[in-house]
């Protein structure tokens, strides 16, 4: 039971794929030159998908932290700037719930 407590690997996945989804959508929108309310429409839509994997799956405190954790890093990676990255982050971490 403690091991499936520490079992992240599915949450980290979420994490990263969430991130390559946001990054490969953010950067069709930079290049329509879309306006605030699809990026807005957008946010939505991550925060959606990330309650919707909340409530699927039971995330503890440590999950949690590891699914934030590769959704930041995987951004960061893709050049994202740290201080946005941290508001998504928090974004999608509030969405948990």
């Amino acid at each position: 039971m403690l091991k499936n407590w520490f079992d992240a690997s599915e949450a980290q996945e979420f994490g990263k794929n969430l991130a390559e989804t946001f990054s490969q959508k953010n950067s069709t929108l930079e290049k329509k030159n879309a306006k605030l309310d699809k990026r807005a429409k957008l946010l939505g839509k991550l925060t959606s998908e990330v309650n919707k994997f909340g409530q699927t799956h039971r995330l503890n405190f440590y999950k949690k932290a590891k699914l934030g954790n590769a959704f930041k890093w995987t951004l960061l990676e893709k050049g994202f700037d740290a201080t946005y990255v941290d508001l998504l982050t928090k974004e999608v971490i509030l969405a948990l719930k």
